[in-house]
């Protein structure tokens, strides 16, 4: 029996699209806290250092769980992992709803990251059981494109539902949204069809082979790197600080923040279905992630450091997205380098590593931005541009690591 579909079918197609809505959904609930930052610090009295934590409290779970996500998802499959996910998804958002502190709200994001950790690796999963070979780097960009689909749309409609039911109704419709999506996942997903084996038993080799593999491949350390610092960009500017950034540089602009953020999440979106389409048509996946990191650098000095007009940041911001939509071939270059041996949990650190800088960037940059305030009554444009270096050091870093990768070609199992 084969690992992958000889020919992509319309049921392969309905699995792996209700497995990016997953993400998508996730996404969107994590993204959540950027569009009600003030909010959240008005009705919790919170310092901007503890809003950052609050915001980064998902990564914590969303990491640790990876691993264990990886193991579990190869073990009971994808679709109970996807009921068990979507359910927690769903309890995390009403339990942070409910929040009268920083404490309760951390629980119900913490709820929300464990809930997450499943999206993405089971995501992929479906997608190698139910897709051809060949299809892996348009897929991967796919199921990637739809999750930041959840960004830009959280973007686009967050504020006004803040704005008019607050903050914590809308965590509640949010659940019930959750609601529609575990109904979807019963109906809809199943792992794999017949004859494709079961993932966690497909390769030859045991399972500690191909950990070791894995961990002893330069690449995959390379893929993983580059990964955790171009989305910790996504996760650090995108899903927190962006939107302050920007109502700090157009203060008379008060609806281009968020619409700008959105412009972003919708080039992140098109560009990780874009690279995945450059590196099956240009064929050298190390040029396109070298190219990637070297314009993101270019183009987030730009958006720091440039003064540009309204018009001149919407392009820059999308832009700036379109380029970190390369994040993704760090899963397809590790992919290339291991096969399918550990696919789940290969997959589930990558991930991990992408999210660990979120958990760093964010508190870190909210700390910088409470000792900027400490002698001033409010922040000014020249204070996010000090608190924001460690960013342009991230994009630098991606530009190395992408650097020291060798040219992955597809391994075969």
């Amino acid at each position: 029996m084969e690992n992958y579909r000889s020919q992509v079918t319309l049921q392969g197609c309905l699995i792996v699209l209700v497995g990016a809505l997953y993400c998508l959904f996730q996404i969107f609930l994590q993204a959540s806290p950027a569009f009600m930052v003030n909010e959240l610090i008005s009705d919790l009295s919170l310092t901007r250092t503890q809003a950052g934590l609050l915001g980064s409290s998902l990564l914590y779970s969303y990491v640790l769980m990876q691993i264990p996500a990886g193991w579990l998802v190869e073990k009971w499959g994808v679709r109970w992992s996807f009921l068990a996910g979507v359910g927690l998804l769903c309890l995390g958002s009403v339990v942070a709803a409910r929040a009268t502190g920083i404490e309760f709200a951390i629980v119900g994001r913490l709820i929300t990251g464990v809930g997450s950790s499943a999206a993405i690796v089971g995501s992929f999963c479906l997608l190698n059981n139910w897709f051809p070979r060949s299809w892996f780097a348009l897929g991967v960009g796919f199921i990637e494109m739809m999750a930041m689909l959840g960004g830009a749309l959280c973007g686009l409609i967050v504020p006004g539902m803040v704005t008019e039911f607050g903050w914590r109704e809308t965590m509640n419709m949010s659940a019930v949204i959750g609601g529609i999506l575990l109904i979807l996942v019963a109906l809809v997903v199943y792992d794999r069809p017949s004859g494709v084996v079961d993932l966690a038993k497909s390769e030859d080799q045991p399972a500690r082979g191909g950990a070791t593999a894995m961990f002893s491949s330069l690449n995959f350390w390379m893929s993983a790197f580059f990964g955790l610092c171009i989305f910790g960009l996504v996760n650090a500017f995108g899903m927190m600080w962006g939107v302050p950034y920007l109502q700090c540089l157009y203060p008379d602009c008060g609806d281009f923040a968020a619409q700008g953020i959105s412009l972003l999440f919708i080039g992140v979106a098109i560009g990780t279905v874009t690279s995945g389409w450059l590196v099956s048509f240009w064929g050298s996946l190390r040029n396109c992630m070298i190219a990637g990191a070297l314009t993101a650098l270019l183009l987030l000095l730009a958006i720091l450091y440039l003064p540009v007009s309204l018009m001149v940041m919407a392009i820059l911001l999308f832009l700036f997205g379109l380029t970190l939509g390369c994040y993704g071939l760090a899963f397809v270059s590790s992919k290339r380098a291991l096969g399918t041996s550990g696919l789940g949990i290969a997959m589930a650190f990558i991930n991990a590593c992408m999210l660990f800088s979120g958990q760093v960037l964010q508190p870190l940059l909210g700390h910088i931005l409470d000792n900027r305030t400490m002698n001033a009554a409010s922040l000014t444009l020249a204070d996010y541009q000090i608190a924001f270096l460690p960013l342009v050091l991230m994009a630098g870093l991606a530009v190395i690591a992408s650097l020291f990768l060798k040219e992955a070609r597809e391994c075969t199992p």
